[in-house]
Formats: C-alpha cells, structure tokens, sequence
C-alpha cells in the first residue's frame, strides 16, 4: 500500500494541501502567471520550491485539452547556422520558455517553397500556436492564408508590407548608408556593394538604397555593376569570381568593399588571405551584421551591428500580446530599430 502511495505522480491538489494554499496559486505559479496576477516573489518562490521538491511534471497533454493550447511556437529564419539568426533565436528561446512556451525551429534555406511547406507544417498539424517568422517570399499575398485562419504571425529582420503583420526589423538603409560613408570619408572613390541574393528581399532592398544614397550624396560615380549579388547557395564561388574581375579592372578599380551580410564577409576575407589582399592598404572593406570573429581577425573588421537582444526581445513580446489578446491585428505593430556603425582597422 505504501509502495503504491510513494510511486503516485504527485498532483496539483497534492501540492496545493502540503502548502496550505490554493489549487488556483499553484496553477498560476505553473503557468507562470504570477506578475500577471500580483503574486508576489517570496510566494512564487515557495510553490516552485515544493513543485521541484516532490518532483512534479505537468501533463501537457491535459493542459492542451485544459487552454487549448499547445505552449508550442514556430521560429522560421533563413539558415539557424548564420551567427545572427542563432543570436536572436536563442533569445526568443530563452524569453519563450520563462513565459512557458518552447520553440520548434526551423530553416527555409532562403527557399520559398520550402517556407510555405514548413509553415503549413506547423500551422496546419496544430503544432504551434504562433509563428515568429524570417521570410524569404517575394509576395506578400503567399501569406494570405495565415491572416485568413486568424493565425498569430510576427516578421522579423524582413518585412513585407503588404502583408499587414506586426514586423519587427532594423534600419537597414542607415546601417547601409553609415557604412558606405565611411568608406568614402576614408578615400575611396570606387567602392562595391556584394549583397546577396534574392534581390527583392527588403533588406537587401533597404541596404542598396543606404550604399546608393552615399555615393549620390557623395557625388562618386554610380556603376551598377558595382552592385553585384551574390548567390546563398554559392556565395564564395560567387565572391572569388567577381573580386577577381573588379580587383584586375585597369580603370576604376576597386578600392573600397561592402559586405552585405556577415557570410559574405567570411568568404571575402578568406579571399584576401589567398590572395595576400592587405586590407586597409590596398582595400577598404566594411560589412553589414557584426560577428564575434571580426573583433579578433587581423585587421579587425568594421561592421553594422544589428541589435540582436532587442529584435529577438520584441519579436516574442508582440507574438505573447498577439496570443493573449485573440491575435486582433486593427494595427499590428511596426517595430524599427536602430543599428551602430563599429569602426575598425580594415577601414
């Protein structure tokens, strides 16, 4: 009898008696309700104390049955193995499973037809109740379908429009702008633009109008094939190929370069070391995403830092708002953030 009494799965109402507190306390502390409902941190405290105590696990089965919920999202970026998009999932992961909820993540390998087929996936499996997502469509009806179901979607770092989501991105153009600009306060008067393909991405959009906006206000000469775009799925063929035929152009020839993403950077750099580029000397270079290794590379790379903390912050504020207050989006946020130009030795 005994034996059998130790091996029950400790309840709610058990540790609700052993406290002397209500079933509904407990519940709250469980569901990490407790700010929400004025209950203070000594309280807390005590009730995970004994939950942790008496070895209690939820059921999330029975919770799902309970809220209809699964306390499940979705977080969708481009490629998880990029610094700056593990950055800010990593957040999102952490501020997501303080409130209770735990990410399914996934890449779409800038692939549009693999996005829809994931986020079918997820949505209609009744996987997840929300979606933070990094998106690689052109089109922004290609998500009709989401705001037709009433499904709680949030964009990040990419926005589309017309889509009429909540969006939570950074001043690419500025970024852009700072960027170029300090080249040119440096001395360069032919300076390139590798950004990376799809072209119609906002960002990558948003960067080119920065870099142009510089040189025009700057009154260099504007070449388009100074804007080059490079390919996801071969950026360092790609970048090898065309610094090949810029660096050996007689006239006009390259002395200053912007990296429009941080992998771009990476196989730029790879390419000054194989081809014994000195960079500042003979090339100025900048990028666009600031990474741990451009701090320690020899030189030291300049860099548009993008807040990281804030966007991966916000993008699960705005979707928990959405998820508590039945997804009503009269006016869905439109969240712009700040970057900052880090000066370093390459330019």
């Amino acid at each position: 009898m005994n034996m059998k009494e130790n091996s029950k799965k400790p309840s709610i109402d058990d540790i609700a008696r052993s406290l002397g507190v209500s079933k509904t306390l407990v519940s709250m502390v469980i569901n990490n309700k407790t700010e929400k409902y004025g209950i203070s941190e000594k309280t807390r405290k005590k009730v995970e104390d004994k939950i942790a105590e008496m070895g209690f696990m939820p059921n999330k089965a029975a919770r799902r049955l309970r809220t209809g919920k699964s306390f499940l999202i979705g977080v969708i970026v481009p490629d998880i193995s990029n610094p700056f998009y593990s950055k800010i999932v990593r957040i999102i992961e952490d501020k997501a499973q303080l409130d209770g909820y735990n990410p399914m993540i996934c890449s779409s390998d800038e692939d549009s037809e693999k996005e829809i087929s994931l986020i079918k996936m997820l949505v209609d499996s009744q996987q997840v109740d929300g979606l933070i997502l990094s998106s690689t469509l052109e089109k922004a009806d290609e998500l009709d379908f989401l705001r037709k179901r009433n499904f709680p979607c949030v964009l990040i770092d990419r926005s589309l429009p017309e889509a009429n989501l909540p969006t939570v991105s950074v001043d690419n153009e500025q970024g852009a702008f700072a960027a170029t600009e300090t080249l040119i306060k440096s001395g360069c008067k032919h300076i390139a633009l590798f950004a990376i393909s799809p072209g119609y991405i906002s960002t990558i959009e948003e960067r080119k109008k920065g870099y142009l906006k510089a040189i025009q206000q700057y009154k260099l000469s504007s070449d388009k094939k100074m804007i080059v775009e490079i390919p996801y799925n071969d950026i360092k063929n790609a970048v090898y190929e065309n610094l090949d035929g810029l660096l050996k152009k007689k006239t006009g020839k390259l002395d200053g370069l912007f990296a429009g993403n941080n992998n771009i950077a990476l196989a730029c750099m790879e390419y000054f070391i194989e081809h014994k580029i000195k960079v500042p000397e003979q090339l100025k270079f900048v990028s666009f995403d600031d990474i741990d290794v451009f701090r320690f590379s020899s030189p030291t790379i300049s860099a548009v830092e993008q807040p990281v903390e804030e966007i991966g912050s916000w993008s699960f504020k705005v979707l928990k708002e959405l998820l508590e207050n039945g997804n009503n989006l009269q006016n869905p946020a439109k969240i712009s953030l700040p970057t900052r130009f880090i000066k370093r030795k390459s330019s």
